[in-house]
């Protein structure tokens, strides 16, 4: 390694740490004040997140899809909150009718490969906003319950990271991320998991939550599949020959790139909870076991 390459490898690592920290400050601060802000914060990066898909599957056309997502929010948004409904509901709305456009997608186009990709992008959007606004739409509990999720997502990348670079050994998944190991998937979960329960300690001590059992099994899933999503958008990539999904982010790319594993992993939770305690009681759900 050249001193050249020395330091711009040194300059990366300080931008991604820098803008880690930037979005975690932001993340968390719009989570601990929830409510309409929560939700907006969301909304915008979905919105992002499907321009960044069209532009990957698409490059060549009019990212329609991410108007038509931006409105369709905006609409739902309007109505439901003027009806006095939970802002959960309205997001639930969104994704529904991002379920007719794809419909109308996949007949209007001549590429119906492309296009089934296209509205797939939108459900994923749609479906990582419905479950973070589910999960933290219950006061003190449903900040507890997303926070317990960043933590499990953020420490698995960070236990990944470490654990890889230092044990290094047998490739994960050499075809589709060929720096993933089988040590740092390992030591990402682990890490996910401990300091996942100590979240749900944490918030023992301000909710009726006591930590169990179960919270580990809850934090090694979600774990696993922030592991997963993270293939998953590798997988997309080269599906379609692109290195990033974006630039905004210095030193991460895009936001697809920055929320690969996360929305695996808050679908899953948004799943879990909803199932348990439904709209109105995710985060309980999530949490109270």
């Amino acid at each position: 390694m050249t001193a050249g390459s020395g330091l711009r490898s040194k300059s990366e690592l300080f931008q991604r740490v820098v803008s880690a920290l930037v979005l975690a400050i932001v993340a968390l601060a719009t989570a601990y004040l929830g409510g309409w802000l929560f939700a907006l914060v969301w909304a915008v990066l979905a919105v992002a997140i499907v321009y960044e898909w069209e532009k990957i599957v698409a490059p060549e056309q009019s990212p329609t899809m991410a108007i038509a997502m931006a409105a369709i929010v905006a609409i739902a948004a309007i109505v439901f909150r003027d009806a006095g409904v939970s802002p959960s509901f309205f997001i639930v709305a969104g994704a529904g009718a991002a379920a007719v456009l794809l419909v109308i997608a996949v007949r209007a186009r001549e590429d119906r490969a492309k296009a089934l990709w296209l509205c797939a992008g939108l459900v994923y959007a749609s479906a990582l906003l419905a479950s973070v606004v589910v999960v933290r739409s219950a006061g003190l509990i449903g900040f507890f319950a997303i926070l317990f999720l960043f933590i499990v997502v953020w420490l698995t990348d960070i236990g990944a990271y470490f654990a890889g670079r230092t044990f290094g050994g047998p490739k994960f998944a050499p075809t589709i991320s060929p720096k993933k190991t089988w040590s740092g998937v390992i030591g990402g979960v682990a890490c996910g998991v401990l300091c996942g329960l100590f979240v749900v300690w944490m918030a023992s001590h301000f909710v009726r939550v006591q930590v169990s059992f179960a919270h580990a099994v809850l934090a090694f899933f979600l774990s696993v599949a922030t592991v997963y999503g993270d293939l998953f958008e590798s997988f997309l990539k080269r599906r379609f020959g692109v290195k990033d999904a974006g630039s905004i982010i210095p030193g991460h790319g895009g936001f697809l790139d920055r929320l690969d594993g996360f929305t695996a992993a808050a679908i899953l939770a948004g799943l879990i909870g909803t199932a348990r305690g439904g709209a109105y009681g995710a985060a309980q759900g999530l949490l109270a076991w």
